[in-house]
């Protein structure tokens, strides 16, 4: 059965509710491919941005009105904040990547606020003898992708890689390498062996904390 929760609430019994599961839920299985409601609203939150920047962008102008002057005012600001802790390169590197995550997380997560996401959806009416007659989505039609792990991991593990890809860019391997274990500072000749074994478990210590980030 087809039907919003009253209220937005997800109330079935007295003293209880329910919220969205932790995972997505198949809404449709087209020959077989299994389509969740964090895919469908991925899916509309894709296409309105790009049907957005591609408004913004139909017919560039040096001076900028409207939809294209929103658009790079945010860019902008997106730039200022990235080159805020980033250089200028490196800034240049990343932009389009974590641009491109704080919009869509951002939306994301705006959309987890309009009425209907969450609340319509398949299910039952509530149980016999419940406080008050609410019926209860089992399956929401719609689901903000940010409340998806699978999206939220799939968007750390990107991240993790082009990090790495970065900092490999940027130091070298070579150079990324002595970065995590090499000696810092110029100790003394006879303090040197005990540096080394310092840093070494320091850098180990750095590893394990690069390889857990994606978590």
């Amino acid at each position: 059965m087809l039907f919003a929760a009253a209220g937005g609430d997800h109330s079935s019994d007295a003293g209880g509710s329910h919220s969205l599961p932790m995972h997505a839920q198949h809404i449709l299985e087209p020959l077989g491919f299994p389509i969740t409601n964090s895919m469908i609203m991925t899916w509309i939150i894709m296409i309105g941005i790009i049907i957005v920047v591609r408004l913004g962008a139909k017919d560039i102008q040096m001076v900028p009105s409207g939809l294209q002057n929103f658009l790079e005012a945010c860019v902008e600001g997106l730039q200022t904040f990235i080159g805020s802790f980033l250089e200028k390169k490196v800034v240049v590197w990343s932009l389009p990547l974590l641009g491109s995550f704080f919009i869509f997380i951002l939306i994301s997560n705006l959309f987890g606020l309009v009425p209907g996401v969450g609340s319509i959806g398949f299910g039952e009416d509530a149980a016999e003898g419940a406080l008050r007659s609410v019926k209860h989505v089992d399956a929401a039609i719609f689901r903000p992708p940010t409340a998806d792990a699978n999206m939220t991991l799939a968007m750390a593990i990107i991240f993790f890689i082009m990090n790495l890809y970065w900092a490999i860019k940027y130091n070298g391997f070579v150079g990324l390498v002595k970065h995590i274990f090499a000696v810092k500072g110029t100790p003394p000749a006879y303090l040197y062996p005990l540096m080394v074994l310092i840093f070494l478990v320091v850098g180990v210590i750095e590893m394990v904390s690069i390889g857990i980030r994606p978590i």
